[in-house]
Order: structure tokens, then C-alpha cells, then sequence
């Protein structure tokens, strides 16, 4: 069998299809509780060790909403 066959057939064994479909599971609400959270807003403050920081572009936060993906694209990939 060839490494790509290999790959492939590991890939859609039951346990990684169940991972990687609670990975895209938690990413779709990661995604949408930050767009819940953000609104309409163009800027939001928030407090870190007692210190003010003002995120211009909040809507770039959504870039973790990906995070849960790629961890389980790196298990099962290892």
C-alpha cells in the first residue's frame, strides 16, 4: 500500500471522522459566540491584568474559531 493510501485510509477510520467532526462542531460555535459577542461593534475594550486594550478590528478574533481544526488535523496527522 502506498504512503498516500496509507494516510487516506487513516484518515476515514470511524475515530477520526467522530474527532474531526467535534473539532468542526466546536469551531462553528467558537465562530459564532465571538460574532455574538462582537455585534455591530467596530472596537471593544477589554481588561487584562487590570489594564485597558482596545481591539480595532475585533472581527479578526474569529481566526480562533479555527484552532480546534488544525490541533486535530495535527493528532491525527502524527
Amino acid at each position: 500500500m502506498t504512503p498516500l493510501r496509507f494516510a487516506f485510509r487513516s484518515l476515514v477510520r470511524p475515530a477520526a471522522l467522530i474527532r474531526l467532526a467535534v473539532a468542526i462542531a466546536v469551531a462553528i460555535a467558537i465562530w459564532f459566540a465571538i460574532s455574538a459577542w462582537i455585534g455591530d461593534r467596530t472596537s471593544i475594550t477589554v481588561t487584562l491584568g487590570g489594564r485597558p486594550i482596545d481591539l480595532l478590528s475585533p472581527a479578526w478574533l474569529h481566526l480562533f474559531a479555527v484552532v480546534p481544526a488544525f490541533f486535530v488535523l495535527r493528532v491525527l496527522s502524527l
